[in-house]
């Protein structure tokens, strides 16, 4: 079979300073381009002034580090002609972005000939028509056209203040690396829901700016494997796998040639908070649900600082774990409204409650639902306390909260206050420690929940169920329990 000359023409190639050939192409027999393919094509590309360098990153000129464009890469083919004695030999030639500028293929038969000997002709023959068009002329040198890649309005100053406010993952910090030939990075890696993002602090390259996310990291099912999302210098992205042994220093593997490591530099104690890990759960709260469509409300000292949220309730009649992020928060009031942020969540169905918004009567009778230290020694049991307003007001007159004789312990915060007709009256979020009182907490009349759901984002329409007025206290416990849920922070 015959084969006509495919040849490209997209762009001139006199402003590119640089090239890669190709000279990985393995035959079967184990050996690497043993016709000099790779050779031939560097000579010619010498003879116009454009400098064959190795395809290592790490080995290239510091000027095509900080501008990557300024580099082609060749590939290169041969095969069989299809007749005796003859062989097709081509290559091409891309810019940064992966473009093909320029491209030919050639065919050469000698009857009598060695197969190589038609591989050396064919290649000759289709390099002929650079010489004869191009020589590098540095006034020429190509623009930057490199891929976009996501911005944030991170700084060092933000990275930092955060880093110094938070319960920290292991992985969250500021690393340094010496990759690419020497020139270095540094990036904070901070968490985002479930990703962590690694954002360019500074970088030698130029065509990198502050604020760009370099690394985008995703926790696998086995621990300590993240699945990541590397841009390289030119911001071409590579996936691969980041395997996790020591969180101060994070090895990328780009390929079997070379690999980059970063080294974390702040902050220089991380990874234990108040004697535990910071893998684990640091704490909870209680929370329940005021939409059908995952609104939740606890109190904001449960999620104040949070860099992850949790929620954990009976769901579909099973016990599952969703994601959840803050929507408003109320620090004067203590209130914040969450909400569940999953795809494997839909909704809870009709709330069985009302809200209550005017007063109750010192005497009235309640019980709360919560989770009081859950993650320690009382277990995940939803638990049950009750007993009477004893007060219309809180801690040295506060008339925003009430006071009252059931007993409250930490993990209870947050968790709702209900009367005995199953109308929610207050949120839980204070009891008294001294030595000389005893059985005193503290509720947030709903009344000032309501004036942060006027707020939201969105409108939704508040609990107006009564089905539990009628109920015995052990029926609307029971129905209650699956709408008050167990809230987990790190």
């Amino acid at each position: 079979m015959l084969l006509f000359p495919f040849i490209c023409f997209g762009q001139n190639l006199n402003g590119y300073k640089y090239a890669t050939v190709n000279s990985s192409y393995e035959y079967s027999d184990g050996t690497k381009d043993k016709y000099g393919v790779a050779n031939q094509i560097a000579n010619e590309l010498s003879g116009i002034g454009i400098r064959v360098i190795n395809d290592n990153r790490e080995k290239w000129p510091k000027d095509a580090l900080s501008n990557p464009c300024l580099v082609l890469s060749i590939s290169w083919h041969h095969s069989s002609g299809g007749l005796p004695h003859s062989a097709n030999s081509g290559f091409s030639i891309r810019n940064c972005n992966g473009s093909v500028l320029y491209s030919d293929e050639r065919f050469s038969t000698c009857f009598g000939c060695y197969y190589q000997a038609n591989v050396k002709n064919a290649t000759r023959k289709s390099l002929k028509g650079l010489s004869s068009k191009y020589s590098f002329n540095s006034s020429l040198t190509p623009e930057m056209q490199l891929p976009d890649v996501e911005l944030t309005n991170e700084t060092e100053s933000s990275l930092t203040t955060y880093y110094d406010s938070n319960i920290l993952h292991d992985i969250e910090g500021i690393y340094k690396s010496t990759e690419e030939g020497g020139n270095s990075y540094t990036i904070g890696i901070k968490k985002y829901g479930r990703l962590f993002k690694a954002i360019i602090i500074e970088a030698d390259y130029q065509h990198w700016k502050k604020g760009e996310v370099k690394i985008i990291l995703n926790q696998t099912a086995t621990k300590g494997v993240y699945s990541c999302s590397y841009y390289l210098g030119n911001k071409q992205k590579k996936e691969l796998f980041l395997i996790v042994e020591n969180p101060g220093l994070l090895t990328f593997k780009i390929d079997d040639a070379s690999e980059a490591q970063f080294i974390k530099m702040y902050p220089i104690n991380t990874g234990v908070s108040n004697g535990r890990s910071s893998g684990e759960w640091c704490g909870n709260g209680s929370g329940f649900f005021i939409s059908e469509n995952g609104y939740i409300v606890t109190n904001h000292h449960v999620i104040d600082k949070a860099s992850e949220i949790e929620v954990e309730f009976k769901y579909q009649n099973e016990i599952k774990e969703f994601s959840a992020k803050v929507i408003q928060t109320d620090a004067t009031n203590d209130l914040a409204i969450l909400k569940i942020d999953d795809d494997n969540f839909s909704n809870v169905g009709a709330l069985p409650y009302t809200f209550r918004t005017r007063s109750v009567d010192v005497g009235t009778d309640v019980f709360t639902l919560g989770y009081p230290k859950a993650l320690t020694i009382m277990g995940k049991e939803i638990k049950f306390t009750d007993g009477r307003i004893s007060s219309k007001t809180g801690f040295k007159g506060d008339i925003t909260t009430y006071q009252s004789t059931a007993p409250i312990q930490p993990g209870n915060s947050g968790g709702p206050l209900f009367d005995f007709k199953g109308n929610l009256i207050g949120i839980n979020n204070a009891k008294i420690i001294t030595e000389d009182v005893e059985g005193v907490s503290y509720s947030i009349k709903s009344s000032y929940l309501l004036n942060l759901i006027d707020v939201l984002p969105e409108t939704i329409p508040l609990p107006s169920s009564t089905q539990l007025a009628s109920k015995s206290l052990t029926e609307q416990i029971k129905i209650l329990s699956d709408y008050v849920v167990l809230i987990k922070v790190k």
